[in-house]
């Protein structure tokens, strides 16, 4: 078996084949997610939550260029955040400032907080997706996903998911949270991505959303680390 057939075959157990909604920021990992469904053959939408953080317009487009690419619709929904604005939230102009980390509660602290900004972002994909008659979301985890803030680990959707069990009825009450790429170590995802053909040029995973990126945040280091691996492994 080659290499893409066993990577889209770790992807496939984890799916249904009815499809669903790809949480997407225009970062490698929810954009290789959505060339595998496409090579695959799954139905899928893309959807797009802007809550006016670091970079939205910049990861909106490449959403959209992506989108085009692969000729499946998409969405962008605009939060209202007037109510969840937190101290040095992004949303007052504020610098995206550098992630920090904290041992002791690990956890990537930063300044670039909003209140309630994933529980609502996947409230309203499970309410998209409920309208184009889908019932789950895929979100682009994987296995070196550690440290993440609390509103995006495992835990985290797990808690939404039982949520969605009692907010939604008839077809749509088995809403759920997957995460198809959870076994994968990072660098098998750029892997995978270019084995299907993804122009990794056309991605950003930037806090601030610059293509292709500042180089100086943690998510720009964690980039550099995890094509470094691709290559070597690869090499």
């Amino acid at each position: 078996m080659s290499d893409l057939q066993t990577y889209l075959e770790r992807i496939t157990r984890r799916v249904c084949k009815d499809g669903g909604v790809i949480l997407s920021t225009g970062g490698a990992d929810s954009t290789t997610l959505a060339y595998a469904f496409k090579h695959l053959g799954m139905p899928f939408n893309m959807f797009f939550f802007d809550y006016g953080h670091g970079g939205a317009k910049q990861q909106w487009e490449l959403v959209q260029i992506h989108a085009s690419l692969l000729g499946v619709p998409m969405y962008r929904h605009v939060w209202d955040t007037s109510l969840a604005i937190a101290n040095w939230s992004v949303l007052k102009g504020v610098d995206f400032p550098e992630l920090k980390y904290d041992k002791k509660e690990d956890f990537w602290e930063t300044y670039g907080w909003v209140e309630g900004r994933n529980i609502f972002m996947n409230s309203y994909a499970a309410l998209y997706a409920a309208a184009k008659g889908f019932a789950e979301i895929y979100v682009g985890l994987s296995k070196d996903d550690r440290c993440m803030p609390t509103d995006q680990n495992k835990e985290f959707f797990e808690g939404m998911n039982k949520a969605f069990k009692w907010g939604f009825l008839n077809k749509s009450k088995g809403m759920k949270v997957i995460w198809p790429m959870i076994e994968f170590e990072l660098w098998e995802i750029i892997h995978l991505g270019k084995l299907l053909g993804l122009d990794f040029d056309l991605t950003s995973s930037c806090d601030r959303a610059d293509v292709p990126g500042c180089g100086k945040c943690h998510n720009c280091n964690v980039r550099v680390t995890r094509f470094y691996k691709y290559e070597r492994k690869k090499g």
